[in-house]
C-alpha cells in the first residue's frame, strides 16, 4: 500500500471521527434544544392554565356584580350558580364559592384542569359602604318636641375621641326652639351600637355632641351628594324593582287599595288599610324579615304594639320600606329594626288628600300647625309648603333600635312630641344589600 493510500485513509478517519464528534454535539444540542422546547411548551401550557383559572375568578365577579344576590354565594347550597356563565363557557374544572370570617366577604376558588393544571383563589368583599348617621334623609327634617339618641352612631374613632353622626341630611333639619335634644353618647354605661364595639374610655368629641337645639355641632352633617337608596341596597334608584324582586330580600309585598281617602268621600287615594296588622302579619306569620309596602300607609297605636311585639321575635331586626306614598307612626312601643322611606317625586308627591282620614291629619290639618313657625323660618317667603305637603309623620314616644333611612327628595319629614331612635348597626348591615363587589387587597392565592 502506498503511501498516497494510507494518507487518503488517514483523512477518511479523521474526517469520520469530525463527523461523529458533530453528532454526538448535534444530538447533545437536540437533547438539549427538545428539552428547551418541552418546557417552554410546559410554560406556555401552564400559563394558559393559569389565565383560564384567573378568567373564572373575573367571570364570577362579574356575575356577582350583576347579580348582587347574596342569597346564591354559597356552592353547598347552590353549586351550579356559576357553572353555565363561566365554568362551561371557559373549560374550567370547577368554581367554588365558600363564606369566609368577615362580614359579606367571599373566598371564590377557580380551578382548570383539562392540558394542564392551575387553582386560584382570591376574596371577594361585599360588605356595603356605609356612611355614619343615625338618620339619613335627602327630605328637609322638622323635630317639634325631644330627640333623643342613646346611642348615637359612633363614627370614627380619633385620638381624643368619636366623631359621633347623629343625621346625615340634604338640605334643613331643624328642631323647634321649645324643645331638647341628648346626643347620650357612646360610653361605657350606654348601651352598644353594634356587638363588639369598644369605646376605649373615650366618648363623642365635644365637637360632636350637641346639646342645644339652636346650635346643632357636626353630629349633624349637612351632605348634598347623600342618595340613601344607592347606599342602602347598592342599586340605582330607578331600578328598584330588582330590589323589591330580589330573592336575597324575599320582600313580604303588601299592596294598596284604590280607596275613598275619607267617609263618604269621592277622592281616591292609594292607601293600604290597616297597614300596621297586615306588616305584623308579615312578620309574625309568613316570617318575612323585609316588608316592601306599596302605597300611603299609617300604622296606629294598636298596629304599632304588634310590630313592635313581632321584632322582637327577630334576631337582627326588621326592614319596613313604604315606596311612592305618606307614611305615619302613632302610639308607643319598641320597633327593633330598620325603617326606609322612598318617594319618586317625579310618580308621587303628597297633597292633604292623601292624608285626609288619617289620624295624623288631626294634627296636620289644623290652622296653623305646630310646624308652621319652623317652616316659615325656614323657606323663603312665597315658597313655604303645607303641612300637609309633608311625606312622613310620626307621633308617640315610641322608639326604634336600628335607623332611619329618608329617600324623599324635595319632600319633607315630620316628628311631634318626641323622637328616640336607638341605633344599631347590626340591624342595619342585616337589612343592608350587598354592597359593590370588591377584592381584597392581599388575598390572592395561587396553589
Amino acid at each position: 500500500m502506498n503511501k498516497h493510500q494510507q494518507s487518503g485513509m488517514t483523512t477518511l478517519l479523521i474526517t469520520s471521527m469530525l463527523l461523529i464528534v458533530a453528532l454526538l454535539f448535534s444530538l447533545a444540542s437536540y437533547k438539549n434544544l427538545f428539552y428547551q422546547i418541552k418546557r417552554t411548551q410546559n410554560e406556555v401550557l401552564a400559563r394558559q392554565a393559569h389565565w383560564a383559572a384567573e378568567g373564572g375568578l373575573e367571570c364570577g365577579y362579574s356575575k356577582i356584580f350583576i347579580d348582587r344576590d347574596l342569597s346564591k354565594l354559597d356552592s353547598n347550597l347552590y353549586p351550579d350558580y356559576l357553572y353555565h356563565d363561566c365554568v362551561a363557557i371557559l373549560g374550567l374544572d370547577k368554581i367554588v364559592i365558600n363564606m369566609i370570617s368577615g362580614n359579606k366577604k367571599y373566598r371564590i376558588s377557580s380551578e382548570y384542569n383539562l392540558i394542564a393544571s392551575s387553582q386560584l383563589s382570591k376574596v371577594i368583599d361585599l360588605s356595603p359602604n356605609l356612611s355614619s348617621g343615625t338618620i339619613k334623609s335627602t327630605a328637609d327634617v322638622f323635630i317639634f318636641g325631644s330627640a333623643t339618641f342613646f346611642p348615637p352612631d359612633p363614627g370614627e374613632e380619633t385620638d381624643e375621641g368619636w366623631e359621633c353622626k347623629v343625621a346625615r341630611f340634604k338640605r334643613y333639619f331643624v328642631i323647634d326652639k321649645t324643645g331638647s335634644i341628648n346626643n347620650s353618647g357612646v360610653g361605657p354605661s350606654i348601651e352598644s351600637p353594634y356587638v363588639g364595639f369598644n369605646p376605649n374610655g373615650k366618648d363623642c368629641l365635644v365637637t360632636h355632641q350637641s346639646t342645644s337645639v339652636t346650635n346643632l355641632l357636626q353630629d349633624f352633617e349637612q351632605d348634598s351628594t347623600i342618595d340613601p337608596f344607592y347606599e342602602f341596597f347598592s342599586v340605582d334608584k330607578r331600578n328598584w324593582e330588582t330590589v323589591r324582586d330580589s330573592t336575597h330580600y324575599q320582600f313580604g309585598i303588601i299592596n294598596s287599595e284604590s280607596v275613598e281617602n275619607k267617609i263618604g268621600s269621592k277622592i281616591l287615594v292609594n292607601r293600604v288599610i290597616d297597614c300596621g296588622n297586615k306588616i305584623a302579619t308579615q312578620i309574625s306569620t309568613y316570617n318575612k324579615v323585609n316588608i316592601w309596602v306599596n302605597g300611603s300607609c299609617e300604622i296606629d297605636s294598636t298596629g304599632l304594639t304588634k310590630i313592635a311585639t313581632a321584632s322582637k321575635n327577630v334576631t337582627n331586626g326588621v326592614l319596613i320600606l313604604v315606596h311612592n306614598g305618606v307614611l305615619s307612626i302613632n302610639g308607643s312601643g319598641d320597633i327593633k329594626g330598620v325603617l326606609f322611606h322612598f318617594n319618586q317625586p317625579t310618580i308621587f308627591s303628597p297633597e292633604k288628600k292623601d292624608w285626609e282620614g288619617l289620624i295624623a291629619f288631626d294634627t296636620l290639618g289644623t290652622t296653623p300647625t305646630v310646624f308652621n313657625n319652623m317652616l316659615d323660618n325656614t323657606y323663603l317667603s312665597g315658597s313655604v309648603p303645607l303641612a300637609t305637603d309633608a311625606a312622613y309623620f310620626q307621633n308617640g314616644a315610641f322608639n326604634f333600635s336600628g335607623g332611619q333611612y329618608y329617600d324623599l327628595d324635595g319632600q319633607m319629614v315630620f316628628f311631634y312630641s318626641a323622637l328616640n331612635l336607638i341605633y344599631n348597626r347590626d340591624y342595619i348591615e342585616r337589612s343592608m344589600g350587598a354592597g359593590e363587589p370588591k377584592w381584597q387587597q392581599g388575598s390572592w392565592h395561587d396553589f
